[in-house]
C-alpha cells in the first residue's frame, strides 16, 4: 500500500514506520558488506604480490617465527623478501645482517652489536638503511679513526623487550666478539 496516502488509520502507519526501519536495516547490512570489501581489497593491493597461492609479500612471512627456548622466538632464518618495495634480508639464525659475518674478528676491526626491537630492527626500510647500515656508513663517511674496520651488526627483533635483548646478547651478539653494545629503546 502507499505510505504517502495521509487517509489511512493509525494501523497502515505503524505498517509504513516498520517498513522504514526494515529499508534503514538492509541498507546498512548492505553498506557495511561493501566497507569490508573494500578494506578487504584495499589489504590485497598493498600485501599481496599477485602471484598464485595468496602468498604475501610483507612482513607477516617474517612473524611465522621460529619457536626458541631462551628468548621465546626468532625471526624465520636465511630469509629474503620485498616489503613496500624494500629488501629485507635474515641470516642464519633470522637476525637482520645482510652479509655473511663470521664470529671471529679479523685483528683491527672495531665491531658494534645492536640490539632492540622493530625500531633497531628498521621495519618498512631496506636493508641499507637501518640504523646499523646507516651508523656504519657514517663511520666510514666521516672517516672516524678505524672506520674502514668497523662493522655494526643488527639483532634487532619486532616485538623483543629487554628481557629478550639479553637472551639475544647472550645465546648470539656475544659470539660476534663486539667491542661496544648499543641498546634501542
Amino acid at each position: 500500500k502507499n505510505c504517502s496516502n495521509y487517509n489511512y488509520d493509525i494501523y497502515h502507519l505503524n505498517i509504513c514506520a516498520d517498513m522504514k526501519k526494515i529499508i534503514f536495516i538492509i541498507l546498512t547490512i548492505i553498506g557495511v558488506l561493501i566497507l569490508c570489501f573494500a578494506v578487504g581489497e584495499a589489504t590485497l593491493r598493498l600485501f599481496w604480490d599477485g602471484k598464485p597461492g595468496l602468498r604475501f609479500s610483507s612482513l607477516t612471512h617474517f612473524f611465522f617465527p621460529e619457536p626458541d627456548r631462551e628468548i621465546g622466538f626468532v625471526l624465520k632464518p636465511n630469509t629474503i623478501i620485498k616489503f613496500r618495495q624494500n629488501r629485507i634480508k635474515t641470516n642464519e639464525f633470522g637476525f637482520r645482517i645482510p652479509r655473511e659475518i663470521k664470529f671471529e674478528k679479523k685483528k683491527g676491526l672495531f665491531r658494534i652489536v645492536m640490539l632492540g626491537d622493530s625500531v633497531v630492527f628498521g621495519y618498512n626500510t631496506a636493508d641499507e638503511h637501518t640504523i646499523s647500515s646507516r651508523i656504519e656508513k657514517y663511520i666510514k663517511k666521516y672517516n672516524i679513526p678505524g672506520a674502514n674496520r668497523t662493522e655494526v651488526l643488527n639483532f634487532g627483533v619486532p616485538g623483543y623487550n629487554m628481557t629478550q635483548y639479553l637472551a639475544v646478547l647472550k645465546k648470539y651478539a656475544l659470539k660476534y666478539e663486539p667491542d661496544l653494545i648499543i641498546v634501542g629503546l
